[in-house]
């Protein structure tokens, strides 16, 4: 892979900007590339609707929850595909209180 001079904050930006772009992309028609999740999605709803039936899973649930399951697998292929090393560090300072 080649290395990026992309840092992580900028990058967590570009996913939170991605993230509400994407519904507005999607109520325009233009759906976003979900060919290689799709099966996946309808898999986790078959599991759901297995472990947690209920008769107010109707339809329009159920296709919400399908939403929600195919957002979640397009924002983990995003993240999947960016690399982190041992070298990145949080995004936050922590300091183990000791006691004197």
């Amino acid at each position: 892979m080649s290395q990026s001079n992309l840092k992580r904050r900028d990058f967590a930006k570009s996913l939170a900007i991605g993230a509400v772009l994407a519904p507005i992309a999607e109520a325009a028609g233009q759906e976003p590339a979900k060919k290689d999740t799709t099966s996946v999605a309808d898999l986790q709803l078959e599991q759901i609707k297995q472990q947690y039936p209920d008769e107010r899973l109707d339809d329009a649930a159920l296709k919400s929850i399908r939403g929600d399951l195919q957002q979640q697998l397009n924002r983990s292929k995003i993240l999947s595909a960016f690399p982190l090393t041992n070298a990145d560090e949080p995004g936050f300072t922590f300091a183990a209180y000791r006691r004197d």
